[in-house]
Formats: structure tokens, C-alpha cells, sequence
């Protein structure tokens, strides 16, 4: 089956309309952001942690440690982050930094890159869309993108971490298997994932779904053989590529489960090469053969992960501490399933797939030949996969609304070509209407409260200002710098905008940390000041209304944070004055006056 030279909506898809398209989305962008722009407060702290990474790096920390020393101090968190995604931050900062200084380059960076990373990805939807469809299908698909608001929210300024960085990888990978040519298909499919797997171990199930969909090609037809190799061979060599450009050679070989390691890279290079391998042979002739070699592959990679390490074969977070896992790990909606989710982040996620649905079928049903319905179809596979993710985790429901946008595209134009050919005009100009009013930012709006990462499901206390603002958190730059105990979300906010160093923060690798760190705030005072002087800790901050305030208050009623929250502080801790932050309080820790009666002289943590 032969393709075109060029596709066949290519001459529908305008980069100058398109253009447009994203300077108009970047509008409706910056307006849900004006505030936070205004006063440049980021509002996730996975976003203060990547800049105050970039910041180190640019300081003269190496470009393979990823160590957050300021994190329980004085080992420091070792994050499982990737310096790809601080690449292009921390190039704009240093080519913006003599024009502007460096705070002026900081905060241009933080607000502009997300948004040009937003026009990469409408250009790529616009792209793989072009593969399927004729016409303003291209343009209307990525413009609809201002319409998806799991989506959107990746892209709006000062929103750094590396969740676009994922959509944008997810599309690529989908455009390369839209490909015809299958040696460029499957390479560009392969990088993409590679690339998506370094930034995040968290596009390793649609990766070994887009692996099968190309295996089930090759069973079909044998002639699939080179975009299924090209696609692993290219998976495997960019992984160990980007291993070794950004890991320590002591590192290659040690299993975590969190990102990419020996546990997942030893088992998919294993598949490659059996599948390289057993294609090449003569016994391959048959349907029932090559499904017997991609079966047996498969059971083997599956063998091999886990032999290597069961633990990242079962669930990767069964090894967090219970008491974490309870009041940090259920309690962040972007990780539950959707049905742990409010019924309104439930529709926001859900409302345009259901669009895309019929979409998608209206598509395929007028495909003008085989070669258009196997693209549809192909769509169709990573979209239900993607959808069906993020039915187990809320925040892989970006990428399904990625996938969603050329069906969604289809049943809009189609919409409009049904109501424009209605004879009535009060019902030809209302129903046109309507539906040209999708990619308006209404959804996007409602939905900023309830799609961020950072939302807590609040247990018997109230969600409030978790006080990490800038203005609020500036008054502790009067301190000196200091170890604090503070609730896990603000510790990145305190390192982003003081000198100061935090006993844990929200990371999963801060297991031991963070277990401390409830336990001083949800237990009785002399516990607490054991748990405090173990880790040296100089000052006490809570927030009186926050989220984590209320949960471990009304948990623990004697401990410490519930006799914190209702001024009922322990004698050796000093309340300090802290001028314009009425929601944040702080304590020095008096140790002459501390059970023990000794100054703290520092230490790893409590087991």
C-alpha cells in the first residue's frame, strides 16, 4: 500500500492561521494567570523545586547531581528529575541575563517557555491531525486545545515542571506512528518515547501500549516488521543514550523505580533484541509464527522486570511509610483514580473525550481509503489506552485530551456543517454558535481550582492560603538561614524564596523525612522535640489555615500542630514576630529549654 507523496490535508494546514491560533491561546493563557503573573508566584511546588534546581545548576552544581541539598539537610534529597527539562529554562535565564538581570530574566523565562512549548504542541497536533483529516480539521483540532483544560493547565505561565514536557513527547510519538514510511514511523515514535521516558518513567505503560499495537501490525502483516524494529531499536538506543549523558556511570546499573533504570531498560532491550532477532529468521512466513515470537517476547520483557525488581512490576509507592502514604499520598487528586476525584474535575477530564468519541468513529466511517482508516484506527488505540489511564490517574488525562482533540475537531466542523445546512435561521446562527464556542476559555477558567497537582482532599480540616507566596514567605528572609519544619508544601516555596532549608517536602523519595516530619507535628510536644533535635531543626512554621494544619490537628488532637494552631505553643518554642503574614507562624526552638536541655547538633533523621 502505497502513500502519498505528501498528506493529504497538508494543503488545508496554514502555519500562518495556526500562528494566530496559538498568539490567541496564549491570550486566553495569560489572562487565567494575570494575577499570578502580576505578582510572579508560582503556585505548584514542583514548579519552585525545578527553578531553584535550575538556580543550583546555574550556581556551579554539576550537571549529573540532582541533589537537593537544602531538602534534609545535610545528606539531601537526590531527585529523580531529568536535566532535560531544566535545559531550556536555565538557556533562557543565562541568554536573558545581561539584558535584563537576573531576576528580570528568571521571571520572563518562567512566564514565556511554558507558552512556547504550548505553540510546539499545538504545532504537532495540527501536524498528526493533517495525517487523518482534510481541511480546517488541522487548525480547528489545535486551537480546540484552549478548550482542554487538563491540558491547557500544563501550559500556562510560570508553570515550568515537566508535565508539558510529556503532552508535547506524547504528540510527537503519536504523530511518528501516523507515519507512513514505517523505518521513519517507528524511529520517530521510539525518540519520542525515549525522550518521554527519561523526563518521566510515568509514559512507560503508553509505550509498551504503542509496542503492541505495532507487534499486532507485525502478526497481521509481516511487512510491519521494520516500524516495529525501528520503533525498539530506537527506544533502547536513545534510552541508554540518555542514561549515559545525564546519569554517573556508578548509577547505570542501580534499579529505581521511579525513573529509567536497569529495571525497565534490561527488559524492553531484551524484547528488542528477540524481536530483531526471531523477525529475521525464515520460519516467520505465517500469522500464527509471528504472534508465537511477539507472545513469547513479550512474557519474556514481562519475566525480566520482574526478576529484576518486583517491586516496580507491582506498585512503586507500596514501599512509602504508611503514615505517608496516608496523609500525602491519597490525599493528591492528580495521582487517584477518577473516581476519587469531585464530580466537576470528573467532567472537566471527561467532557471532551466524550466529544472526541463520536468524533473519532465519524472519522474512520469517512476515511477515504485503507491506508486513512488504519491511521484512525491507530488513533483511536492510543487514545482509549490514554483515556483508559487516566481513569487510574487523574493527571495522565492531559495526554487523553491530547489525543482526543482531532475527534473532537471532526464532530465540531461536522456540527457546524449539519447546522449551516438548516433551512431555519434561529436555529442555523444558535447551533453555529455554539458549537464555534468550545475553544472559548470557560472550561479552562472553572477548571484551574480543580485539575492543579497541588489541590489537597481535605480530612477534617480546612484548605486554606497554604501561606507560600512570596509576599508572605519574604518576611523569613529577615532570619538567618535555617533548618525549619514546615508543612511538606511550602518547603519548596521556602527554598525558592529564602535561604532556607526544609526538613522534608511532598517528594517520594523524602519517605523517611516527611514520616518524621508528621511525626513531630502530629505528636505530643516532648515526642515532637526528640524528633526536632534529632534533625537539628532551628524554626517551626505552620499555616493557621492550611491543609495540612487542619488534617494533622484534627487527627491527633494533643499533638503538636492542634496546640500550635490554637496558640498553645510548648515553653521552648518562642513565637517570633512575622510582619504582613497572618497566616504564617513561626517558633525558634529554645533547646536550653527543650526536654534534654542541650543544644541539637544535627543528624541524618530518626529510623
Amino acid at each position: 500500500m502505497n502513500a502519498p507523496a505528501t498528506p493529504p490535508a497538508e494543503a488545508g494546514f496554514r502555519r500562518r492561521h495556526l500562528l494566530l491560533a496559538w498568539l490567541g491561546v496564549c491570550m486566553i493563557a495569560a489572562w487565567l494567570r494575570r494575577g499570578q503573573i502580576a505578582g510572579f508566584t508560582l503556585l505548584d511546588p514542583d514548579d519552585h523545586l525545578r527553578l531553584v534546581q535550575v538556580r543550583d545548576w546555574l550556581a556551579g552544581q554539576g550537571w549529573f547531581d540532582l541533589t537537593q541539598y537544602r531538602i534534609q539537610p545535610a545528606a539531601g534529597l537526590t531527585m529523580h528529575w531529568s536535566r532535560l527539562v531544566d535545559l531550556p529554562i536555565a538557556a533562557g535565564i543565562r541568554v536573558l541575563q545581561p539584558l535584563l538581570g537576573t531576576d528580570a530574566a528568571e521571571r520572563t523565562t518562567v512566564i514565556l517557555w511554558p507558552l512556547v512549548l504550548l505553540g510546539l504542541t499545538m504545532l504537532i497536533v495540527a501536524k498528526f491531525t493533517s495525517r487523518l483529516a482534510e481541511g480546517n480539521t488541522p487548525l480547528v483540532a489545535a486551537l480546540l486545545i484552549a478548550g482542554a483544560p487538563v491540558t491547557l493547565v500544563q501550559f500556562l505561565p510560570l508553570r515550568i515542571d515537566h508535565h508539558g514536557w510529556q503532552i508535547l513527547l506524547a504528540g510527537l510519538a503519536l504523530l511518528g506512528l501516523l507515519s507512513a514510511e514505517p523505518r521513519r514511523s517507528g524511529i520517530v515514535a521510539g525518540a519520542a518515547m525515549a525522550a518521554w521516558l527519561h523526563v518521566s518513567i510515568e509514559g512507560l505503560p503508553l509505550a509498551v501500549l504503542a509496542g503492541g499495537l505495532l507487534g499486532l501490525r507485525y502478526i497481521i502483516d509481516a511487512a510491519e516488521a521494520r516500524r516495529l524494529i525501528a520503533y525498539l531499536g530506537t527506544l533502547v538506543a536513545l534510552t541508554l543514550t540518555l542514561l549515559a549523558a545525564t546519569r554517573l556511570p556508578q548509577y547505570w546499573l542501580t534499579s529505581y523505580c521511579d525513573a529509567m533504570s536497569p529495571a525497565y531498560f534490561v527488559p524492553m532491550a531484551l524484547v528488542a533484541a528477540l524481536l530483531w532477532a526471531g523477525s529475521r529468521t525464515p520460519w516467520m512466513a505465517s500469522a500464527g509464527a509471528r504472534l508465537g515470537l511477539v507472545g513469547a517476547s513479550a512474557i519474556l520483557g514481562a519475566a525480566g522486570l520482574l526478576l529484576i525488581d518486583p517491586v516496580c512490576a507491582a506498585n512503586p509507592f507500596s514501599t512509602l511509610d504508611p503514615l505517608v502514604a496516608r496523609w500525602w499520598y491519597l490525599l493528591i487528586p492528580e495521582g487517584l483514580p477518577i473516581w476519587r476525584q469531585p464530580l466537576e474535575s470528573a467532567v472537566l477530564l471527561l467532557w471532551l473525550p466524550l466529544i472526541a468519541i463520536p468524533g473519532t468513529w465519524i472519522g474512520y466511517r469517512t476515511a477515504a481509503d485503507d491506508r486513512a482508516r488504519r491511521d484512525w484506527t491507530t488513533l483511536a488505540f492510543m487514545f482509549a489506552s490514554a483515556l483508559a489511564i487516566a481513569f487510574l490517574v487523574f493527571r495522565a488525562g492531559a495526554v487523553a485530551q491530547l489525543f482526543a482533540l482531532p475527534g473532537a475537531a471532526t464532530l465540531a466542523l461536522a456540527a457546524i456543517r449539519r447546522a449551516q445546512a438548516l433551512k431555519w435561521v434561529l436555529l442555523r446562527v444558535p447551533f453555529s454558535a455554539a458549537v464555534g464556542m468550545l475553544p472559548l476559555p470557560v472550561l479552562p477558567a472553572l477548571a484551574l481550582n480543580r485539575v492543579s497537582p497541588t489541590a489537597a482532599i481535605p480530612s477534617g480540616g480546612p484548605v486554606g492560603d497554604e501561606c507560600d507566596g512570596p509576599i508572605a514567605i519574604a518576611a523569613l528572609r529577615a532570619l538567618p538561614p535555617s533548618r525549619l519544619l514546615a508543612p511538606l508544601n511550602v518547603g519548596p516555596a521556602l527554598l525558592n524564596y529564602t535561604r532556607h532549608s526544609t526538613l522534608a517536602a511532598g517528594y517520594h523519595r523524602s519517605n523517611l523525612a516527611m514520616r518524621d516530619a508528621m511525626l513531630a507535628f502530629m505528636s505530643p510536644p516532648e515526642r515532637s522535640a526528640q524528633i526536632l533535635r534529632a534533625h537539628a531543626v532551628h524554626y517551626v512554621l505552620i499555616c493557621a489555615t492550611g491543609a495540612e494544619t487542619g488534617n494533622y490537628a484534627t487527627d491527633r488532637p494533643g499533638g503538636l500542630m492542634a496546640r500550635l494552631r490554637d496558640d498553645k505553643a510548648p515553653e521552648w518554642l518562642e513565637r517570633v514576630p512575622v510582619a504582613g503574614a497572618s497566616n504564617m507562624r513561626i517558633w525558634k526552638v529554645n533547646w536550653t529549654k527543650a526536654p534534654g536541655g542541650e543544644k541539637a547538633h544535627g543528624g541524618a533523621g530518626t529510623r
